[in-house]
C-alpha cells in the first residue's frame, strides 16, 4: 500500500510503502510527488532512508528524549513518527 505522509507542523510530505505504523519504506514516486509539490516540500526518498544521526542535526533536549525512548533507524522516521 502507497501512502502519502504529512509532517503535522511543516509543510513536509513524503510518499511510503506502508506495512504499518513502525514499518516504512520512503519511495519516491514521480507522478504523485508532482501532484504534491506545490502546496509541500516533498523530501526525497534518499535522505529520509539514511540512516539517522542525532549529532548532525538541531533537535531539542525533549526530541532528543523521544530519539533515545524510540531509537529510529533513518531521518524519515524522526520526521514523520508517531511518538507525540
Amino acid at each position: 500500500m502507497v501512502s502519502i505522509l504529512l509532517h503535522q507542523y511543516f509543510p513536509y510530505a513524503s510518499i511510503v510503502l506502508y506495512e504499518n505504523e513502525l514499518q516504512l519504506q520512503f519511495i519516491e514516486y514521480d507522478n504523485l510527488s508532482t501532484e504534491l509539490s506545490p502546496y509541500y516540500t516533498v523530501l526525497e526518498a534518499a535522505f529520509l532512508n539514511d540512516p539517522f544521526n542525532p549529532n548532525a542535526h538541531d533537535l531539542s533536549e525533549d526530541e532528543l528524549k523521544n530519539v533515545k525512548y524510540w531509537r529510529p533507524n533513518n531521518n524519515g522516521e524522526v520526521i514523520f513518527n508517531c511518538w507525540d
